[in-house]
């Protein structure tokens, strides 16, 4: 079968054109040094709107400054988790940067980890920063992960204003003379379905010498005799103290 002249010629300036798009595609310009470079399939300079990569680890892992906070929370909140928290009361308990490699550099991501105290459930998520791309979400119901920063000052102040009287002795010392922590509770009936805070009040005494540390290497450190004199267990699920001891 014979086709007519134009038609082969068209066929074949098709062919060409897709040929020559095809290269014009592969031929992109590589990366100075020190330039930003997008995670695209050719590792080119970034384009606008593109995603910028980070150069070394440790710039991944850089801790998140207080506007990657703010939009990790925001992420988490107000869209990957919104009609589980619609209602409930919450906090974060852990808000990290994450490392995510990505051919030759590094993408900005963090890890977030809420929990739902009405729902007793952990709710966790990675994103990345700069497209707000979820790269993945998780729910655990009744699973007590560590205690978040924030339960801990929660868990001060309704104890500290509903036991006043009787931790008023141990709350007038300076506070260099106080030593507090906090962990999680989850034996008992009560505390293995609601999310309980232990807080431990200690003395300390003054400096008692100093020791080798265990690292870094040849180096000290000062250590101080400790007293508990008072342990409050308070449960954030109701906001209530569970129970209370002074020694």
């Amino acid at each position: 079968m014979r086709f007519p002249r134009s038609l082969l010629l068209a066929i074949a300036s098709a062919l060409l054109a897709g040929t020559v798009s095809g290269a014009a595609e592969q031929l992109c310009d590589t990366c100075e040094a020190g330039s930003r470079q997008c995670d695209d399939a050719h590792r080119c300079c970034c384009p606008p709107g593109g995603t910028a990569l980070l150069p070394t680890q440790a710039a991944a892992l850089a801790p998140l400054s207080a506007v990657e906070e703010q939009q990790c929370t925001e992420i988490a909140t107000q869209r990957i988790f919104k009609e589980i928290l619609t209602g409930d009361r919450f906090t974060v308990l852990a808000l990290t940067p994450a490392e995510r490699r990505s051919g030759s550099g590094f993408l900005r991501t963090c890890n977030i980890e809420l929990f739902d105290y009405s729902k007793n459930a952990v709710l966790q998520a990675t994103i990345e920063l700069a497209s707000s791309r979820v790269v993945s979400s998780r729910l655990h119901r009744d699973v007590q992960p560590a205690i978040g920063a924030s339960e801990l000052a929660v868990a001060r102040s309704l104890a500290e204003s509903e036991a006043r009287e009787r931790l008023s002795k141990i709350l007038v010392r300076p506070l260099e003379q106080l030593h507090i922590n906090g962990l999680i509770r989850t034996d008992g009936e009560r505390c293995r379905y609601h999310r309980c805070v232990e807080i431990n009040y200690y003395e300390t005494g003054a400096d008692a010498g100093t020791t080798s540390a265990a690292e870094p290497p040849n180096t000290q450190v000062t250590w101080r005799p400790i007293k508990p004199i008072a342990r409050v267990i308070v449960d954030l699920t109701s906001m209530s103290i569970v129970s209370l001891e002074v020694f």
